[in-house]
């Protein structure tokens, strides 16, 4: 009975390592334009991506120390895009860009929007730009 309950723990374990390693990557992001996440301005640069908790990601950029942690709400799929795709959504305000929605692995993670461009939103209908992740450092 020991020898059973040994053999399916290793197979659970063997199988959940996949899933488990995929739901911690770092996602890599090269973002050719400054932009909002949250209340933070950022530079363009690349950028790693992660999940840091329980519906928060860390968006930062290693080479000029830039962080953001930013609250997210699971997302739908407007966009109709392959989810199995990493990706970053980007909505343009006039000059402005902000990061809206961050997709890795299939599951979405919707990003408040600052109330800046919420005001501008009334006003306009943003363009949407989707820039392209890759796993890995």
């Amino acid at each position: 009975m020991k020898r059973a309950t040994l053999y399916l723990t290793v197979i659970l374990v063997m199988a959940l390592c996949p899933i488990l390693s995929q739901a911690q990557a770092l996602l890599k992001a090269n973002i050719p334009f400054e932009f909002s996440v949250g209340s933070k301005t950022m530079t363009g640069g690349v950028y790693y991506v992660e999940n840091a908790a329980n519906q928060m990601q860390l968006v930062r950029n290693s080479d000029t120390k830039e962080t953001a942690f930013v609250a997210s709400i699971p997302a739908g799929n407007p966009y109709k895009i392959d989810l199995t795709k990493n990706i970053l959504v980007f909505h343009r305000y006039g000059d402005g860009y902000v990061l809206t929605q961050i997709w890795a692995s299939g599951v979405g993670h919707e990003v408040p929007v600052p109330k800046r461009f919420k005001e501008l939103a009334k006003s306009e209908k943003p363009a949407t730009t989707i820039v392209a992740m890759e796993v890995g450092r």
